[in-house]
């Protein structure tokens, strides 16, 4: 199990959400983090039924926002996400 604080200087955000195991605990803190790339965001999370993944905004903070650097009207699904056993609050 592993506990992550995510802050706006973390220059690897999506790496880290991307590899989250059975357990882990990302905590995304205030401020705006804007995707690589496409800006698409695929997220696969597999916890376990005893030990969820749980990706949170910080408690007590306005709640964090994750936007696309494209801009039109044609961009969509900023974050997708699949899996099972797995909880995200307060984004």
């Amino acid at each position: 199990t592993a506990v992550y604080d995510i802050t706006t200087s973390t220059t690897n955000w999506q790496s880290i959400l991307g590899n989250l195991k059975a357990g882990d605990i990302a905590t995304i803190h205030q401020g705006t983090y804007t995707t690589a790339g496409s800006g698409y965001f695929q997220l696969t999370l597999n916890g376990e039924l005893t030990q969820p993944i749980i990706i949170q905004g910080a408690q007590n903070e306005p709640r964090p926002i994750i936007r696309n650097a494209q801009i039109g009207a044609g961009v969509q699904n900023i974050l997708n996400v699949q899996g099972a056993n797995y909880v995200i609050r307060h984004l």
